[in-house]
């Protein structure tokens, strides 16, 4: 599961327009830095959902490449 760090901040000070932006963009950065076989889904509020078969290494290391990219979202407030 992941959770975006400060989320709440950012819709309270910026607004609910932003806050959809910036989740639309996470949704879409996870969905492009998938593989084929992982599963992604909006868990709720600003958590996400992956299930990423396999070998626990080969996980972690998609968990990481999700994460790095994730890291790397931007949006206009």
């Amino acid at each position: 599961v992941l959770d975006l760090d400060h989320f709440k901040a950012l819709n309270d000070r910026h607004g609910h327009d932003a806050g959809n932006r910036l989740l639309a963009a996470v949704g879409a950065t996870i969905l492009a830095n998938r593989r084929g076989s992982d599963v992604a889904a909006r868990f709720g509020g600003e958590e996400f959902a992956l299930i990423i078969p396999g070998a626990a290494g080969e996980a972690m290391d998609a968990a990481e490449r999700i994460r790095r990219a994730v890291a790397e979202v931007t949006v206009l407030v």
